[in-house]
């Protein structure tokens, strides 16, 4: 059975507020590094197939420049290398 998360980007300031809700949504451990190396790596520790729902995520990105396409990109590339892990951008 899939776990299905949802983030709604539209009510994130920064990313800072990105990496508190989806440490929320995905139980990461206390000690995450909140950043972007961090993320990827507990993404790819995802071990139960879950499925991350993102809305509002372009204007979001666009808000946060060259940050935001790497967030996509870290987002994208953890998804394709774990099985579990399911990103779709809406």
């Amino acid at each position: 059975m899939t776990v299905i998360r949802r983030i709604n980007c539209a009510k994130i300031e920064d990313i800072s507020g990105f990496y508190d809700v989806i440490a929320k949504k995905l139980s990461f451990p206390e000690w995450f590094g909140r950043n972007l190396d961090a993320l990827y790596d507990l993404l790819g520790d995802v071990g139960r197939d879950t499925k991350l729902v993102i809305r509002g995520f372009d204007r979001f990105a666009e808000k946060l420049g060259e940050k935001g396409e790497a967030l996509k990109g870290v987002l994208e590339d953890a998804a394709k290398e774990n099985p579990c892990l399911e990103v779709v951008f809406k």
